[in-house]
């Protein structure tokens, strides 16, 4: 395992991506159409991205192949590739899909003659804020960094640490991909990994439901054998949905009733109270608590499970998860529940979020994955 000094050194020896080409200024500046080249999952973050910077999509593209008549995608026309450069002089193009030559596609489109410049999402800091981790995030919080750095369980841990922080500071996932090719983390279930061991009696809190994918992971995990499962889902279109597939487990399956699964319309935090919450259908799974919006109802997982004891907490939800943390305050000082926590939807939250864990109880062995190659998403802290 590297020493924790040097780890701090390299980042800020490494030049950083603010040093670089601002790609959102030069989209916002340029006259020519602008093509999202995907129709997939991550072609909806890259488009909800773009909008939420004020950068307007003229075309959505997919390979002729792919390609259907009246095809849309989140409302727009969707056109093979090949007809837009047709009837186009110049246009800029943003590759958002996965596949293994995705980076030979972005040169071969950058040497077509149509084509203006073309840039593989999300390697362009127009997907991020180019301030995290920068320089001055370094040297304020190099400390808190080397403490969260010595301890960490596992030296495998230690480098998703570095190598996240150093795609931020590079702007490109290639080395922390690497790592997880080499580590089989790809095929890993993200909340589930090797070292994280279940037994037959769970008692699993999901903060954080979405489309009840984790619940039904959980399940399988366990061969549907555990005690309790506590979900949470403030989304009331999310909830509806959750419900309804949960009743396939209900129905078909016999392993569940309304008594052992116990999903729960409000937000996880630290008391229990009314807040307002965004709904952002553009990028499913990406609703949260806002200062603006509807109102939802929201507790702490102490309030609400009382003298049930947590074996198992995951939370993604969205940048709440310290203020939920506070709220499970009793759980973890007392029954030192396994926890799983997302550390990647605000900059402090490497910092903040493992020193409060180990404040309540030092106890805890702390670990690191990453579970997305294609964005600077799905970083996950296990407690164990």
């Amino acid at each position: 395992m590297e020493n924790s000094l040097s780890f701090i050194e390299k980042l800020k020896n490494t030049s950083s991506i603010a040093a670089q080409e601002d790609v959102g200024k030069y989209l916002k500046e340029s006259k020519l159409p602008l093509v999202l080249y995907g129709a997939g999952d991550l072609a909806r973050w890259a488009k909800s991205e773009l909008s939420r910077q004020d950068i307007k999509i003229d075309f959505i593209s997919v390979d002729k192949k792919y390609w259907t008549p009246d095809m849309k995608f989140m409302g727009i026309d969707v056109l093979p590739l090949d007809d837009i450069l047709q009837n186009c002089d110049k246009v800029n193009v943003i590759v958002a899909f996965i596949c293994k030559n995705d980076r030979e596609t972005v040169e071969m489109l950058n040497k077509t003659q149509k084509v203006q410049r073309c840039f593989l999402m999300p390697t362009v800091n127009v997907f991020r804020p180019i301030n995290r981790f920068d320089s001055v995030f370094l040297d304020k919080n190099a400390s808190c960094l080397r403490e969260f750095y010595d301890n960490l369980a596992d030296d495998l841990s230690c480098k998703i640490l570095f190598e996240y922080l150093m795609a931020f500071r590079t702007g490109t996932l290639k080395e922390i991909t690497k790592l997880m090719l080499e580590h089989n983390l790809i095929e890993e279930k993200q909340y589930f990994p090797d070292f994280l061991a279940l037994s037959d009696n769970e008692t699993y809190i999901d903060c954080g439901l979405f489309n009840l994918g984790t619940i039904e992971d959980f399940l399988a995990e366990t061969n549907c054998k555990f005690n309790k499962v506590f979900g949470f889902e403030p989304d009331t279109s999310y909830f509806i949905d959750c419900k309804k597939r949960l009743a396939f487990y209900e129905t078909l399956k016999g392993v569940v009733n309304e008594t052992n699964v116990i999903l729960l319309e409000k937000g996880v935090w630290s008391k229990k109270q009314t807040l307002h919450f965004f709904s952002n259908y553009d990028c499913p799974g990406s609703s949260r608590i806002s200062e603006t919006g509807y109102t939802v109802e929201v507790d702490s997982i102490d309030n609400v499970l009382g003298n049930e004891k947590a074996t198992f907490i995951k939370m993604d939800i969205e940048g709440s998860e310290l203020e939920a943390l506070k709220g499970t305050e009793k759980q973890i000082r007392d029954n030192k529940p396994k926890l799983a926590i997302c550390v990647y939807h605000k900059e402090e939250d490497l910092i903040t979020i493992p020193q409060y864990i180990l404040s309540l109880n030092p106890e805890y062995k702390l670990y690191l994955r990453h579970h997305c190659s294609c964005s600077f998403t799905e970083l996950v802290l296990y407690a164990i």
